[in-house]
């Protein structure tokens, strides 16, 4: 299955195709587990440009009715691409210590953003990040936004 993602211009309405994202793979236990447990997944794709110095962000939006708090979890190396690609996120914890146990038990999204050389946004790949209370454990389950 294949899905584009699109970038907004900021000075008009017109929409440009970025990329073209063609699966992604979560890696060992890195789903359906302790919401804080490891991050590890795969996404191929291919550019529909040649971009310099290109990087992909990777975020934990919470979003409930009174707040809204982000995650910063990293960044992919720098890279010039052109065409197909891929890239590996992997970080060993999510930290949500500063997270009240509330704020967590709700829908949020795992966010990968491609940056160029400027940091400019030039695409994202949102995904949506159940996280519900199981027992006295609180689990994740980041839905693949390809099905």
């Amino acid at each position: 299955m294949e899905g584009k993602v699109r970038e907004e211009k900021v000075s008009n309405s017109e929409v440009e195709d970025v990329i073209t994202v063609e699966k992604v793979r979560f890696h060992g236990n890195s789903n359906l587990c302790p919401v804080s447990a490891k991050l590890d997944f795969t996404v191929k794709y291919a550019t529909l440009r040649p971009l310099k110095k290109a990087k992909w962000q990777v975020k934990y939006l919470l979003d409930t009715i009174t707040k809204k708090q982000t995650i910063n979890l990293g960044r992919t190396p720098e890279e010039d691409l052109d065409g197909e690609s891929s890239f590996r996120f992997q970080i060993s914890s999510i930290d949500v210590s500063n997270v009240k146990p509330s704020q967590l038990c709700n829908v949020g999204l795992l966010i990968c953003t491609l940056l160029d050389e400027f940091d400019n946004e030039l695409a994202d790949i949102k995904m949506v990040a159940q996280v519900s209370k199981e027992g006295d454990q609180l689990k994740r389950c980041i839905y693949n936004p390809l099905g």
